[in-house]
This record gives structure tokens, sequence and C-alpha cells, in this order.
């Protein structure tokens, strides 16, 4: 998980003054490139690479604005982590990004969630008009 801590020890105030999304993808690399152009879009991005991670995070201050999964058929169970952290917190946005949509199907009977689904190859333009939605007054 991305440290909210600079090289100097002090809190990164960037943290502050973001809305802050939380990626939970295990695949590193793209993990890392997603996260570079989400922060240079005004982001303030942490990474996790298992779903007990995004569990530990999701319980801390602050509470992530989004949670942003990356769903694969080996990773089907994370469908569960997504449940509870949305049952932990309603009010956070949803974006399942998958090639098999039929996944992320389960998340949208959720009572009142704030689900979005992109469909591989990611349409990056588009997530970020999404994310832009949320966070409009």
């Amino acid at each position: 998980m991305d440290s909210s801590l600079d090289s100097s020890g002090a809190m990164d105030l960037e943290q502050f003054t973001a809305p802050t999304l939380l990626l939970l993808d295990t695949d590193t690399r793209t993990s890392r490139l997603l996260a570079t152009l989400l922060r240079a879009d005004g982001y303030y991005v942490e990474t996790c690479t298992s779903g007990a991670a995004a569990l530990a995070r999701a319980a801390q201050p602050p509470v992530p604005e989004a949670l942003l999964i990356d769903l694969t058929p080996a990773r089907s169970r994370d469908i569960e982590t997504v449940r509870k952290i949305h049952t932990q917190h309603p009010e956070l946005t949803i974006i399942v990004i998958t090639a098999h949509p039929q996944l992320a199907r389960p998340l949208g009977a959720e009572p009142q969630a704030r689900l979005r689904i992109f469909i591989k190859p990611l349409d990056y333009p588009a997530l970020v008009r999404a994310l832009a939605e949320r966070h409009s007054p």
C-alpha cells in the first residue's frame, strides 16, 4: 500500500487536497501505471495487491472516495471484499475494471451501490469522467 508519509517522515499534503482512491489490483505493473495516470489527473491513489489489504485500508481514515478493482476470474473472490467494504462505507463509489463483466453482476444487486463497470481495454478518459462526476457538486 502506498504510504502517506514522504521520505522525510512528513505527511503527504496531497492526500488532504485530492480525492482519495483505493486501487485493488494484483498486477503491480498495471496498478502502478494506472495510479501514475490518476495522480497526474489530480487524485491521491493508494494501491493494494490483496483483498485483505484493501479491507484493512478501507477501515482506516480517511475513507477513500472510490474503490477501483481489477476483477478477473482468478480473483473473483474479491467480490466478497468489495461487498464488505461497501457494507462499511455505502457512500463509496465502486469501479470495476474487467474483461469479464458478468463477474461484477452480483455487485449491481447491492442496495444503493454506486457501481460503474469498465470493460477492458480500459477507456481511460471515460474513467476520469466517471470519477469527475462523482466529485461534482
